[in-house]
């Protein structure tokens, strides 16, 4: 089960206030220091950096701004630095990066857009007590191993899973029941394969059958051949699990897919 606390006994316990957006501190602060420094472990290079840039980003418009309006008050205004580290969109540097944090004096981080990535460096951070605040990261091992400097602001793929079907089965229903049957594409790691394990198994309380269930790596770059075999399958809806850079290629391929198949329709009428 999951570590859980709520955020009065969290600030209670650690004297800090939390960084705008999900940042709590519940580890080696210091009251009144002058300077707070918060770790940032992001993938800014790789096949995940659209994802990672603009979460450090954000993490420094919100470090930025709580400095501007006179620091943390809390610790009689102390400031926020924040040590920015390059996860480059591999687990094996996100653990690493957890070393750099640690020497550098940080006391809690925030990251790490991929649940991979964030499985590796929480695990890393757990010999320093060191707290991570998960921004993105839907597997359910993340909570679930009972590592008690994580905490996790966003939902996990069961829940993310089972609202999905929900609301799927709702519109279903609303318009006569047209999907008979699904096809999956999901990338390969945690987050992708954990979505597809789900919709397998209740997707079949629907009476919707799995014609099609494919995985990919990431990064992946060729979406023909796996759009070719979701239209051989002809399911009746696609269900894609991709991070940002395979999903605007699945959208491409499966788009120029239909309008050739459009096109290979059309008899044109003589006027």
């Amino acid at each position: 089960m999951a570590h859980t606390i709520d955020r009065r006994t969290l600030l209670k316990a650690t004297g800090a206030t939390a960084l705008v957006g999900g940042l709590s501190m519940p580890s080696i602060l210091r009251a009144q220091t002058a300077v707070v420094k918060v770790g940032v472990v992001e993938p800014l290079t790789g096949n995940l950096a659209y994802n990672g840039t603009q979460s450090a980003a954000g993490a420094k418009f919100a470090a930025e701004a709580i400095n501007a309006a006179g620091g943390i008050k809390s610790m009689g205004g102390a400031k926020i630095e924040l040590v920015v580290v390059d996860a480059q969109s591999r687990p094996e540097v996100a653990a690493s990066a957890v070393d750099t944090l640690a020497e550098a004096g940080a006391c809690a981080f925030i990251g790490a857009s991929a649940s991979a990535l964030g499985l590796a460096s929480s695990q890393a951070a757990a010999k320093y007590d060191l707290a991570q605040v998960f921004n993105i990261g839907t597997a359910e091992a993340i909570v679930e191993r009972g590592l008690h400097n994580v905490f996790r602001f966003t939902p996990g793929v069961t829940k993310c899973t089972n609202v999905a079907l929900e609301n799927l089965k709702l519109l279903n229903e609303k318009a006569g029941n047209p999907v008979k049957t699904a096809a999956i594409v999901h990338e390969d790691g945690p987050f992708g394969s954990n979505m597809a394990k789900i919709m397998v198994e209740r997707l079949k309380e629907q009476n919707i059958e799995v014609v099609e269930t494919i995985s990919h790596p990431t990064p992946h770059r060729d979406f023909n051949n796996i759009a070719l075999r979701v239209k051989a399958s002809k399911a009746d809806m696609l269900i894609p699990s991709n991070y940002i850079n395979e999903y605007t290629l699945v959208d491409l391929h499966f788009n120029l897919r239909l309008w050739h198949s459009v096109r290979e329709s059309y008899t044109p009428i003589e006027t």
